[in-house]
């Protein structure tokens, strides 16, 4: 398995921006060497080719973290980003509220119906102006799960 898991990155990671920190994004959104909508992209791109295999995404909004990425581009185009993260690309566990989407806490016996507002982390992470267009699996009802500390 890891050799074909090893075959998704044959790319010089130094040029990928998969791979860029989120200070190097920002600093290039900054300069205008970068846009949010080119990182959103990439990472849209380099998720269809690993999450086949990987299995860590249960929810993708492309047109939501569309509309999020070129919101972000024109706030740092105009010199008005919403802070240093405006523009990262993050997903968001399966265990918070994220307003619009179900909840399902790594579970498909919990219901559809979508949150009506985001748990406090995502609505500052929302301020703080990172986009989510991805929600993380879990494993099934994992807050449910006992923990040894071991």
């Amino acid at each position: 398995m890891l050799g074909g898991f090893a075959a998704f990155w044959t790319n010089d990671m130094s040029d990928d921006l998969n791979w860029l920190s989120a200070r190097e994004m920002a600093r290039r959104f900054a300069k205008g060497e970068l846009s949010p909508v080119d990182v959103l992209e990439a990472t849209l791109t380099q998720l269809r080719k690993v999450d086949p295999v990987l299995n860590a995404v249960c929810l993708l909004d492309e047109p939501q973290g569309r509309r999020m990425a070129k919101e972000s581009a024109e706030r740092w185009r105009s010199g008005s980003p919403l802070g240093p993260l405006d523009g990262v690309p993050i997903a968001i566990k399966d265990s918070a509220h994220v307003a619009g989407w179900p909840f399902r806490f790594g579970s498909r016996a919990t219901a559809t119906t979508p949150s009506v507002e985001d748990t406090p982390a995502v609505a500052r992470l929302r301020e703080a102006g990172p986009y989510s267009s991805a929600r993380q699996r879990l494993p099934n009802s994992a807050g449910r799960a006992s923990h040894t500390g071991r």
